[in-house]
């Protein structure tokens, strides 16, 4: 992948930073962000000593940071967001329901950091998107496992599952349709993705993004996921072309019902059940064949502004 240009991250890990070296080698992982500060209602942990640098380089093209900030209140309060910046952490005099999360956001936009929402279904998620306080969100989160997914919601979030979205798949369409909805609004929203390792069971990596650099840096990297220049799976890997040159976080400018030529590729090992391409949330093209490769090729004509989006099932 590196070869291509593309480097993958986990945004969400609990792990001692001294850990990490080794665990981004196992799981050829380039970019992780060490959570060492973790706000639970109005508890403040901080279990290890965060390194001297801000960003720790292990390798040419694998590097560390290690005072990621949690602020974690899902037991009837806003919801949870993760805070990346040179200066963490910051201090957190609150509780469950107090202060609300744009008084923190904005401080860490202050120093350069990026706030990333941990999952679209908490209270405040689409206000901080209204907002502007939201560099990028979760869907490929920790509630996914390598062979099962956590379905229990009850004391977290309220899931409808009366409107069909039942088990783990149904769970990924829910937090899939939730975003969409925010894309729909006009939000220019990217995705990220995270393994919760350390509180969660799934490795690190298991829930990666995939950015397309042309030089592997941190700054490059967080700039790069920001403009939506990636993809996040827990397998597959996947490849959208629009007219030959265009790719993930392309805006493109065209006259009312102006063809565009899309071409998708998805690889795995696992075998491939479904791919679907999605534009303003709804399927228009789906290919069932199969196999550990598919391809979607097909012509569209749009007569509004629009987004365009791949995905892909095993």
């Amino acid at each position: 992948m590196n070869q291509a240009g593309s480097y993958s991250g986990d945004l969400h890990v609990h792990r001692c930073p001294d850990d990490m070296e080794a665990i981004l080698r196992a799981e050829d992982l380039n970019f992780a962000s060490t959570i060492t500060t973790h706000v639970w209602g109005d508890d403040v942990r901080r279990p290890w000593k965060t390194p001297d640098t801000f960003v720790v380089q292990v390798a040419p093209t694998k590097l560390y940071t290690a005072n990621s900030q949690e602020i974690e209140r899902i037991q009837g309060g806003p919801g949870a967001i993760i805070l990346l910046a040179p200066e963490l952490p910051l201090l957190f005099d609150g509780d469950e329901h107090y202060p609300p999360s744009s008084s923190v956001t904005r401080l860490v936009h202050e120093q350069g950091g990026y706030v990333e929402a941990d999952k679209p279904f908490w209270l405040d998620t689409f206000v901080n998107v209204a907002l502007g306080e939201i560099d990028f969100i979760k869907l490929n989160c920790n509630h996914f496992y390598p062979k099962s997914v956590d379905t229990d919601l009850a004391k977290w979030s309220v899931w409808p599952q009366e409107m069909g979205y039942i088990g783990g798949r149904g769970l990924a369409l829910w937090l899939m349709n939730l975003y969409y909805r925010m894309l729909n609004a006009g939000f220019q929203l990217p995705l990220s993705a995270g393994s919760a390792n350390g509180v969660m069971p799934a490795p690190v990596g298991l829930n990666r993004v995939y950015v397309q650099l042309e030089s592997f840096s941190y700054e490059n990297f967080l700039a790069a996921m920001k403009a939506g220049r990636s993809f996040t799976s827990s397998g597959p890997i996947l490849e959208l072309v629009i007219d030959e040159k265009h790719g993930p976080g392309a805006r493109l400018s065209q006259a009312r019902g102006e063809a565009l030529h899309v071409e998708a590729t998805v690889k795995s090992k696992g075998n491939i059940e479904t791919v679907e391409l999605i534009v303003n949330g709804k399927i228009v093209k789906k290919v069932t064949q199969g196999g550990s490769e598919v391809r979607l090729i097909t012509d569209l004509s749009l007569d509004e502004g629009s987004w365009i989006a791949l995905r892909a099932f095993e």
